[in-house]
């Protein structure tokens, strides 16, 4: 019988499998919404010594923090070379996070502008400029959800968390403030 073939050969190659390696890649959230390709460096093991690897890694676009890339036989040496696993990492990007497919924008409102129900301009990471009416004033830290406006366009949400900033107001005009929005 061939070696293939052969039911201990599957046990002989596990055996003489190289190491998988898992790295992580952290990506920022416009480019988890768009896509990046990136050079990696990695440790690994060949000819029986250690060495430094390059790897280049494509990160498609609506890549999810947590999702790994696996590029077969970039691991270490073996009879069969192990496997270089390659994990997102979505980090924050300004006032944005991921959390999956919803997008969370820390807001910092002007009070006034608040009370004026003035539009939210937000700068999305996928590029576009979108603007937000808000219609009720919102309580600190408390979500408003934002329909179809997450990193999958459409599909996924965007949570805003407000903190008010303070206005250049009199003492008389904040104290006026506060009782408006506190009461």
């Amino acid at each position: 019988p061939k070696f293939e073939d052969d039911p201990r050969s599957e046990i002989f190659l596990h055996q003489q499998s190289g190491e998988t390696i898992k790295v992580r890649l952290r990506v920022s959230v416009a480019e988890s919404i768009h896509g990046v390709t990136r050079t990696i460096q990695y440790p690994r093991v060949r000819h029986g010594r250690r060495e430094t690897a390059s790897a280049v890694v494509n990160v498609p676009a609506n890549s999810r923090p947590g999702e790994s890339i696996t590029l077969h036989g970039q691991g270490s040496e073996g009879f069969v070379d192990g496997d270089l696993l390659v994990v997102i990492a979505t980090t924050s990007e300004g006032s944005f996070r991921r959390e999956g497919d919803t997008l969370i924008y820390n807001a910092a409102v002007d009070v006034v502008d608040m009370l004026l129900h003035m539009p939210l301009v937000i700068n999305h990471p996928r590029g576009e400029q979108i603007k937000v009416a808000i219609t009720d004033i919102p309580k600190v830290g408390s979500p408003y959800l934002v329909k179809g406006q997450g990193c999958v366009k459409g599909e996924s949400d965007m949570v805003i968390l407000f903190e008010f900033s303070e206005s250049k107001l009199t003492r008389e005009q904040t104290l006026l403030v506060a009782c408006l929005l506190y009461t």
